[in-house]
């Protein structure tokens, strides 16, 4: 009889294939956010432009690049890299929300950027929610 492709998917390979497609993912997010964070603190004319135009002063570029280097940072370590996708994750969220509805522009880089980190704090999920007491879902629960 001939094999049929994909009857048989070994359970260890595939979580392992898994984490490595996860921290890859993690990686170039950090790479992305750390050089957008650098930029932001260090102020380029057009992003300073973009902070004066949300009407919030400089101030606001400061937290928000010191944000981006943190969350950054965080996704590179193990016990950290889910708060930091969540922390990278809501600032993505205004993000888009300050180009939609206060500065205008294309949002699709802070959109792609939203997904981005969205999915990899989705993933990351258990490390969170064992943080909330009384979480309804965990991976302990979804296995029974």
């Amino acid at each position: 009889m001939a094999a049929t492709l994909g009857t048989h998917v070994n359970p260890r390979a595939f979580r392992k294939t898994r984490l490595v497609i996860l921290w890859l993912a993690q990686v170039i997010a950090a790479c992305l956010f750390f050089s957008a964070g650098i930029l932001t603190l260090i102020g380029m004319p057009d992003i300073e432009g973009m902070f004066y135009a949300i009407g919030f002063g400089q101030n606001l570029r400061y937290i928000t690049g010191s944000i981006q280097v943190i969350g950054a940072i965080m996704l590179l370590f193990p016990t950290k890299a889910a708060f930091g996708a969540l922390l990278l994750t809501v600032t993505m969220f205004f993000a888009v929300c300050t180009h939609l509805f206060l500065i205008g522009g294309d949002f699709s880089t802070a959109f792609f950027l939203l997904i981005f980190v969205g999915i990899i704090a989705w993933v990351r999920r258990d490390a969170i929610l064992s943080l909330v007491p009384g979480a309804v879902w965990k991976k302990s629960e979804e296995q029974k």
